[in-house]
């Protein structure tokens, strides 16, 4: 006695006549509500709501120091240790980080705000001016570290890549010191203004 076979039943294809709607744009008032904004100065405005830690950076060669105030201090490999820091290609340091191959990077606490604006130059203040009225030291290669620093790290210049208007300069670390007693919180720069971690 022959058995019939069941076969599945045949589901139509049904043919599609028109493509799926297109995702629809993020409106550009999104961004700060500021449409017609130019998109260079709304960059400007995104990363000033972005919260980063204050680092004091120090550059010298031949008896000249100078410095600036970045939160564009990055880590960038544990073994070998190395960070990054983005560096204006017009800033006084970079002619010095570039002459000497060294430079030094120091994590400011709360009690830093001082340094950290004679670091950005507020009020005018350069070069060797900068290093006033703090506990700043040599280490034995020359790059200067703060001695109340949360975190100072010595670095030699491993890569320097110029890109648009800034250098980005990575450097491999060759000393840290990391004090005992440092339990203040870092300082913090936000929307245009210092605070501190919680």
């Amino acid at each position: 006695m022959d058995t019939a076979t069941a076969f599945p039943p045949v589901i139509p294809v049904i043919p599609v006549t028109s493509a799926p709607p297109a995702p629809s744009a993020l409106p550009a008032q999104a961004i700060g509500g500021q449409g017609d904004g130019n998109i260079s100065d709304l960059f400007r405005q995104a990363f000033r709501r972005n919260a980063g830690a204050v680092w004091a950076v120090t550059a010298a060669h031949n008896g000249q120091r100078s410095g600036l105030a970045a939160t564009s201090v990055v880590s960038l490999s544990a073994d070998p240790a190395e960070l990054m820091v983005s560096v204006q290609a017009g800033s006084s340091s970079l002619p010095l980080i570039q002459a000497a191959g060294r430079f030094g990077v120091n994590l400011l606490g709360q009690q830093h705000q001082a340094v950290a604006n004679r670091f950005a130059g507020r009020d005018g203040c350069q070069g060797d001016a900068r290093y006033a009225d703090a506990p700043w030291q040599a280490t034995a290669d020359g790059v200067w570290l703060l001695q109340d620093a949360l975190a100072a790290l010595a670095c030699e210049v491993s890569e320097l890549i110029l890109r648009d208007q800034h250098a980005l300069v990575i450097g491999r670390i060759t000393a840290a010191h990391l004090p005992t007693a440092a339990s203040a919180p870092a300082l913090i720069y936000t929307h245009g203004r210092y605070t501190t971690a919680l």
